[in-house]
């Protein structure tokens, strides 16, 4: 994740993203009462188009997180649509590399 981190914050740097926020939240309510919430690792604009992109790197992939995935489909669908989960094992290959729209989006959710 940190690798990932510098990788984002030099993009930033060169004007290919704004607006980097490490953790964002996404709380889960219904009827007024919190069930949960899911804490992606980054967000950022993406300067070109103003796409809105949330990222998780991961490392394994365990039910918690397939769970807080699929409620993060349902309850923001935007978020949702440029949602990239990257392998931890491939950020080196990721060096400046912004992803596209669904490239990196899990087929389910």
């Amino acid at each position: 994740e940190f690798d990932r981190y510098m990788q984002l914050e030099a993009m930033q740097s060169n004007g290919l993203i704004l607006h980097l926020e490490r953790q964002p939240q996404f709380r889960f309510a219904h009827n007024g009462i919190q069930i949960c919430r899911y804490d992606a690792d980054f967000q950022y604009m993406v300067a070109a188009d103003s796409r809105r992109v949330v990222e998780d790197v991961k490392g394994q992939i365990l039910y918690p997180y397939k769970l807080k995935r699929k409620m993060l489909a349902a309850w923001y669908p935007d978020a949702w649509r440029d949602f990239a989960e990257i392998p931890s094992s491939k950020i080196k290959q990721w060096i400046m590399r912004i992803p596209e729209p669904g490239e990196m989006r899990p087929k389910k959710p």
